[in-house]
């Protein structure tokens, strides 16, 4: 029980989820390695390379907007679902090459942008205030688009794990989210129809702001939640096809799971299936065709960047220095979304009711089990644990605690069961010594325990006396007497003979 409530007091300290992070969860990310993406998803990049291909500088948002107006008109004709931009078009051009980019995405009608979500804290007198401030891309860019939305992702103090869902005080939708939104349920028809099912009135088709206020109302209502889920598993979207009601249950996950779920990434910078941009300017209309309903990030990202302008440190960071770029986990978190592959974990109570359970039945095997064989027994174990942990994380995305319940819970269990077992012997060893001294001289006894030979042949000579004594009458003397009685008078009685022969050091080897 002792060593089950010091793993949960740890796993509960705020040091020990970046210890399972960058030690647990990296480990399995390793042995997992490099895993297919779902088909849905590509990504269009740009960096130094394609921009030396059209004589570009390496400043994406200066670039040209009539080559963005020519990739998504491309993008269109491919038949490609989504298009989200991971580029921050902050500045406005002349009208010209800003209009023909605004009526490329017009005509699309399916394009997101990324926004800039801006974070400024204020220092009052008494109390300091944080303000949150949507940046939108330029407005001609802006009123064209089917949405905006911000894409933020920590780079400080450990690597990246997580992304938002909802993020900021206003719970605004990310662009990998907003485009599971648009792929799935554009106009909101799917979630009005299975809102009106359970009795709630809404009216949010073709309503942005609407739809984000339901949204936002789901997230804030369990029981709406539940009543959504419980109204989608009985089968009231029942007339939708399979892969229909696949998507619309990732989308209802999407409303009511996690708003900061961990990343399942693919592999290494380059896992999910890039398309240089002068690629797809200069492609064949019949090379993109295996782009057809398929969701296309763009952004900047490449094979290798000494100058990474937007790279983060993840599990998959190369040695070269080549991190993933921020389009490429925008990408991974939308097929995680859409596949319904975010990390789990486990809530609170089960997590503490694991390491309850490992802590006390690792701490019992060790004390069960002495020596080499309680050791042998513990790596077994810990082996079936961490195989048991592999394959949850691997089959169905479940990642469990690896550092506590193996480096910690484990070592302390060990150290503890060895070190009782270590008592145990020496208070068995001491009480053998002390009885084998009513007969044995104490410099035999440590001799035969620390010498390996049989006893018989291990002979030696020693100076003895043999003192003989009679009592008077003693056999008449005993019958009168209770044994009890009578076994305590007789210990009087050698102690008279006996204590005069130890306190000068001598040894009484028999009676």
């Amino acid at each position: 029980m002792f060593i089950g409530l010091i793993g949960i007091v740890i796993s509960f300290t705020p040091g020990s989820a970046s210890w399972e992070e960058s030690i647990g969860l990296s480990l399995l990310f390793e042995m997992r390695g490099q895993r297919p993406p779902p088909e849905q998803i590509a990504i269009i990049s740009i960096n130094g390379q394609t921009a030396e291909q059209l004589g570009l500088g390496e400043e994406i948002p200066e670039w040209p907007r009539s080559l963005h107006a020519k990739l998504i008109d491309r993008l269109t004709q491919a038949g490609v679902a989504v298009i989200a931009y991971d580029i921050f078009f902050k500045k406005s051009r002349q009208p010209g090459p800003d209009q023909t980019m605004a009526r490329a995405i017009q005509r699309a009608g399916n394009v997101l942008l990324v926004a800039y979500l801006e974070q400024q804290r204020l220092t009052e007198e008494q109390a300091n205030v944080d303000i949150e401030r949507l940046l939108p891309p330029t407005e001609t860019l802006v009123d064209a688009a089917v949405g905006i939305a911000p894409f933020v992702l920590p780079k400080i103090p450990v690597r990246v794990s997580r992304f938002w869902t909802f993020t900021g005080e206003n719970r605004l939708i990310s662009l990998p989210a907003a485009a599971l939104q648009l792929l799935v349920d554009p106009d909101g028809r799917l979630l009005n129809g299975l809102l009106q099912s359970i009795g709630e009135s809404s009216n949010l088709v073709n309503d942005k702001q609407t739809h984000a206020r339901i949204v936002s109302r789901i997230r804030d209502d369990s029981s709406l939640q539940a009543r959504l889920l419980e109204a989608f598993s009985a089968g009231q979207a029942s007339q939708q096809t399979t892969l229909q009601r696949q998507r619309f249950n990732a989308l209802l996950k999407l409303y009511t799971g996690d708003a900061h779920p961990y990343l399942n990434f693919y592999g290494p910078p380059g896992s999910i299936p890039t398309i240089p941009i002068h690629h797809a300017l200069q492609a064949a209309p019949e090379e993109l065709a295996n782009l057809k309903g398929k969701v296309v990030f763009v952004g900047y990202a490449g094979t290798y960047q000494p100058r990474q302008k937007d790279g983060f440190y993840t599990v998959f960071s190369q040695p070269n220095g080549l991190d993933l770029s921020g389009v490429e986990i925008a990408a991974t978190a939308f097929a995680n979304l859409l596949t319904s592959e975010t990390l789990s974990i486990l809530d609170d109570f089960y997590m503490a009711l694991l390491l309850l359970i490992y802590g006390l039945g690792i701490t019992l095997l060790f004390r069960w089990l002495p020596g080499i064989r309680g050791i042998l027994a513990g790596l077994l174990v810990s082996s079936a644990y961490f195989i048991l942990v592999y394959n949850l994380f691997n089959q169905l995305h479940v990642w469990l605690p690896l550092f506590v319940p193996l480096v910690v819970q484990t070592t302390l269990a060990l150290i503890l069961g060895q070190t009782l077992h270590y008592r145990q012997m020496r208070s068995s060893r001491e009480r053998l010594r002390e009885l084998f001294g009513y007969y044995l001289p104490g410099e035999v006894i440590d001799n035969l325990a620390q010498q390996k030979r049989e006893p018989m042949t291990d002979t030696s000579s020693a100076f003895g006396v043999c003192l003989a004594t009679d009592a008077q009458g003693y056999t008449e003397f005993a019958e009168n007497m209770d044994p009890v009685d009578l076994q305590a008078y007789l210990n009087r009685y050698y102690e008279v003979l006996f204590k005069p022969v130890r306190t000068r050091n001598g040894v009484v080897s028999d009676v």
